[in-house]
């Protein structure tokens, strides 16, 4: 009988699961990766010495791979860790989405966001050592996953594609969901949205993944290995002193020598702070649980001096716990009856008894009404990231997931994005960011208005910082230290009363939107002047006069529904004020 299966199921988690495989499907995963050109891993090599030699052995890994196991004294266990990851330019959605390269559907199934390979192999340090012998030493294979690839409902609720999506145009949002409106997100879901029962509503943070997993060590007892690390990096470890040689050995490294401790360091020393703080029962049925069951655990890593747009005030670095993912590669019997990851509330409320924080959740019946309600709820929310919806089924089932953005973060983050960059024409650049934004969230002429003020006193607010030497100009300083330098910012920004005046003023100035942007036009036409033969200039003053006709059009309609909203709204109320 395997370990799990003898160990009592906690209330979230419906029958046993493991995350052991055997060497077979070991290098069946490893053979995976290193043939697509889009995969690849991360590999580290971690030596761990026992001051007693211990008896090696693992009844599940007996079990799975009996021929190749031989009962062994060791004195020390090489281990290896591969991270497995895509591997591509920008932002990896283009690999996730694709339905042409191949092994798409294994790709989206197997390569998480977090996937990591341990390989636990025994060593001894013999007086003569037999390399005959060196195949047939005890080993163990384990393989923990995160969560699965889960899209936006549109692109400007997926950080990474509207960063790089800033200045692209696209079609305004459906306002009623419906099944032509998810085709994409429906590639990532167990099954189709439309079969849930309930839905989940879980507050989106604005940290970095992190995960904890756990392996008991094999005859060592009461003794374990953890695994913890952010989306692509992950560490092994029992302690604080593996920790610090990790460290040690980082600084070594060039790239390192000159930060703080890395990411998934931060992550190891949290974890081991939540295991000190509990007692001695509590910590072991914890541990026993998570290893016995071979489950991983997704966090949202809230670091206090890096926060994007929300200022959460925070005095130390938080983890909140959200879910536990299964192992997928080879377990399609357990994960058809789960679904994308292990009941939530239930998994939220269990380690609650353990100390741990939680992301906020709501649970509302299934229906198109309720889930529209939803969507407008969150994009309606102020100083708030957005949320992610679990679509679940009467069994309890998770289908998957959507992240949903509100209107506060999407228009924040996008001056957020110019900002950090410091643009001569910063105005400019916001106003034609708010125009394709107007469509997309539904925004009224005075929110745009509104939005460009706001934006252009917060980009003369933090000049004025940075000339105090209060902000370091720096990218990235200004971008971890956002959320401070807004909250700052709005507690002494007053919006004029008549919105429209003084953005007419702005539109006047040399630095405003309309003005930078014709000069940039203007420059833009004379470089390809310059670079055009006869031919070609002809041909493209016929094409801008087509599209210069049918934007007039465009706007004119523009301008129609705009008048038609304002008369029927009856006002406008600033939502993050």
């Amino acid at each position: 009988m395997s370990l799990s299966s003898s160990l009592p199921l906690p209330p979230f988690l419906p029958l046993p699961h493991s995350s052991s495989l055997t060497k077979h499907q070991f290098d069946d995963f490893l053979q995976f990766i290193a043939q697509h050109e889009s995969l690849g891993h991360r590999r580290q090599e971690f030596l761990l010495e026992f001051e007693e030699q211990g008896l090696l052995e693992d009844q599940d890994q007996k079990q799975n791979d009996s021929e190749n196991w031989e009962t062994s004294k060791c004195s020390a266990l090489s281990l290896h860790l591969y991270d497995c990851k895509i591997q591509c330019r920008g932002p990896d959605d283009r690999i996730y989405l694709s339905q042409t390269i191949p092994h798409h559907e294994r790709i989206r199934r197997h390569i998480t966001r977090g996937c990591v390979l341990v390989h636990l192999k025994a060593t001894q340090e013999d007086q003569q050592y037999d390399s005959s012998k060196e195949q047939k030493r005890p080993a163990c294979f384990y393989l923990f996953q995160g969560y699965g690839k889960f899209l936006g409902m549109t692109e400007d609720d997926d950080d990474d594609m509207a960063r790089q999506k800033d200045s692209a145009a696209s079609n305004a949002e459906q306002q009623n969901v419906d099944e032509s409106s998810t085709t994409q997100s429906d590639l990532f879901f167990h099954e189709k949205h439309s079969n849930a029962h309930h839905l989940i509503r879980i507050e989106k943070e604005n940290g970095k993944a992190a995960h904890f997993a756990v392996i008991k060590l094999p005859g060592a007892p009461n003794s374990y290995l953890f695994v913890a690390g952010s989306k692509n990096v992950h560490i092994l470890f029992r302690n604080r002193e593996d920790v610090q040689r990790v460290q040690d050995k980082e600084r070594q490294n060039s790239k390192w020598r000159n930060h703080g401790p890395s990411l998934h360091c931060r992550i190891a020393e949290l974890l081991l702070d939540f295991l000190d703080e509990m007692d001695k029962e509590k910590r072991e049925e914890f541990l026993s649980t998570l290893s016995g069951h071979g489950l991983m655990m997704n966090f949202e890593l809230m670091l206090k001096e890096e926060q994007h747009v929300v200022d959460y005030q925070l005095e130390k670095h938080e983890l909140r716990f959200l879910a536990f993912t299964p192992r997928t590669f080879e377990n399609d019997e357990f994960c058809n009856q789960i679904g994308k990851c292990l009941p939530v509330v239930a998994s939220m409320e269990w380690v609650k008894q353990f100390g741990f924080k939680t992301a906020r959740y709501e649970v509302e019946d299934y229906t198109p009404d309720n889930l529209q309600k939803m969507i407008e709820s969150v994009r309606k929310t102020p100083n708030s990231e957005g949320a992610v919806i679990y679509f679940a089924d009467a069994y309890n089932r998770t289908l998957g997931l959507w992240k949903v953005k509100s209107e506060w973060y999407i228009i924040l983050r996008a001056i957020r994005e110019k900002l950090v960059n410091m643009y001569v024409d910063f105005n400019a650049r916001i106003a034609s960011r708010m125009r394709q934004l107007q469509n997309r969230l539904s925004l009224s002429n005075e929110d745009v208005w509104r939005w460009n003020l706001l934006a252009d006193a917060l980009h003369k607010y933090t000049k004025e910082r940075i000339r105090e030497g209060q902000i370091q100009e720096d990218s990235q300083a200004i971008r971890d230290g956002f959320a401070t330098l807004l909250t700052t910012f709005l507690k002494e920004y007053k919006h004029p009363e008549n919105v429209r005046e003084v953005h007419s003023k702005l539109e006047m100035t040399d630095m405003s939107p309309l003005s930078m942007a014709a000069k940039s036009k203007k420059r833009k036409g004379n470089w390809q002047n310059r670079s055009d033969n006869g031919g070609n200039k002809r041909k493209r003053q016929k094409q801008n006069k087509q599209q210069k006709k049918q934007k007039t059009e465009t706007n004119g309609s523009a301008r129609e529904n705009d008048k038609r909203k304002e008369s029927s709204d009856g006002g406008f109320q600033l939502h993050y004020l």
